[in-house]
């Protein structure tokens, strides 16, 4: 068990990240990295974001060992919806002037913290629950959403322009895994 968890440590870095996980998927996690730099010190934004790829990394491992239950997969459903709300959302704030609402950020956000929560808690070890804590208590900081949706300072709007666009890439396109097939035409973009 020892050894397993060394191994997941490792793995879970950004580095090895890097070298498995998608281009796309790596720029938004490096933005978002900038993004919490902005109103974080640097090292409680590097804890946020590797907390973060760990997580993904271990509920992703989870559901690739069919190691989830019926209502975990309906959760991960949930969240896979709410998560594609919110990018929708946040694609909105970019290109509508004036139409961030910080209520409504931070309820969808509460939403996908709870059924995050909801599958860590049964799943995995208290050290993830504290990760899904820390993650979130981050991202759910009115001041901070405040920040980066309102900021009209051009680093912030620069940043929000590039989350913006690589979400709406990702939610357009899928992740690798999602475009994997056995038809090559499947792998293509219009």
């Amino acid at each position: 068990m020892r050894v397993q968890r060394k191994v997941l440590s490792k793995l879970s870095r950004r580095g090895v990240v890097r070298l498995l996980g998608e281009n796309r998927v790596i720029t938004l996690m490096d933005t978002l990295d900038e993004m919490l730099r902005e109103f974080y010190e640097p090292k409680t934004a590097e804890k946020v974001v590797k907390n973060g790829i760990k997580l993904i990394f271990k509920v992703g491992l989870l559901y690739r060992e069919n190691k989830l239950t019926d209502e975990q997969l309906r959760l991960l459903s949930d969240i896979e919806r709410d998560f594609q709300r919110l990018a929708l959302t946040i694609q909105s704030f970019r290109k509508v002037q004036f139409s961030y609402n910080r209520v409504f950020m931070l309820a969808s956000i509460d939403a996908i913290h709870r059924s995050i929560l909801n599958i860590v808690e049964q799943t995995l070890s208290e050290k993830s629950v504290k990760r899904v804590a820390n993650v979130f208590d981050h991202f759910s900081d009115g001041e901070f959403l405040d920040l980066v949706f309102t900021s009209t300072a051009p680093v912030h709007t620069e940043l929000v322009h590039r989350f913006a666009e690589e979400l709406d890439h990702l939610l357009h396109t899928g992740s690798s895994e999602d475009s994997r097939g056995d038809d090559d035409t499947e792998n293509s973009t219009p």
